[in-house]
């Protein structure tokens, strides 16, 4: 650059303002940016120069291409260490949130909203928790193996979302334990809930004999996140203990 400069003319050259502005391009913007500038500003000398080339010009237009290539080449890997960095962070993220096994939210962001629901039921949201425990789940680990009892899950975990709305929540707390949040209007829309998830585990488990129990507890404007889960699992195990399969009368 400084060899090239000099034969074009020394401090009034333009080539050393042409080779910044190329390396702010290489690190502010993508590969096709940089090469774009490269190719205009490599054009537009040739235009001021004017007629055939000679030695001082090749030399030019020689040093402005290289640097081109370099300062593309610079920004290609600028991006693609932008980009693995935003993918680490969303795997983080999802990691965070998500049941890696079946791709419903976790234990911590049902609680969360939970917690969101009983703020909101004091300024009178109607909601509902279920809590859908497996039964004869452990059968199918025991007899099939565990990638037949993960297999299990997945479809029961894509069951239980084809039977909600967009706006519930359903998410894994951990082993063959699933909870819903849901907002409803009316108690019997608790009931029709209960039994829809009910039914279709009893779809997707009929091959294998897994069914389900269901416990469902209002959320009140005074509770606390333990209270509601509290009392849905204790409906869940009423409608375990009465033989599973089965949906236990809404908690209070």
């Amino acid at each position: 650059m400084t060899t090239a400069s000099a034969f074009d003319g020394g401090a009034a050259s333009p080539l050393p303002v042409l080779f910044f502005v190329l390396v702010f391009m290489a690190v502010a913007f993508p590969p096709a940016g940089v090469v774009l500038t490269g190719v205009l500003m490599t054009t537009a000398y040739v235009a001021l120069v004017g007629g055939p080339l000679g030695p001082q010009a090749l030399l030019v237009t020689t040093v402005l291409g290289t640097t081109t290539l370099i300062c593309t080449i610079t920004s290609a890997n600028q991006w693609a260490a932008h980009d693995r960095q935003v993918l680490l962070l969303r795997t983080q993220e999802a990691l965070a949130t998500t049941d890696p096994l079946t791709g419903v939210p976790n234990r911590r962001v049902f609680l969360d909203r939970v917690e969101r629901a009983v703020g909101l039921a004091g300024r009178g949201e109607r909601a509902v928790v279920c809590i859908v425990d497996l039964d004869g789940f452990k059968a199918v680990n025991d007899l099939r193996g565990h990638a037949a009892g993960d297999t299990v899950l997945r479809a029961v975990a894509a069951a239980l979302g084809r039977v909600v709305r967009e706006t519930d929540t359903v998410a894994r707390l951990g082993g063959d334990e699933f909870a819903v949040l849901a907002g409803s209007v009316l108690p019997a829309d608790d009931a029709a809930l209960a039994d829809r998830l009910r039914a279709a585990v009893a779809e997707v488990g009929a091959g294998c004999g897994v069914t389900a129990s269901v416990g469902c507890a209002l959320v009140h404007p005074d509770d606390d996140v333990a209270g509601v889960l509290h009392r849905a699992d204790a409906a869940m195990y009423r409608a375990k203990a009465a033989g599973g399969d089965r949906v236990a009368d809404l908690a209070g």
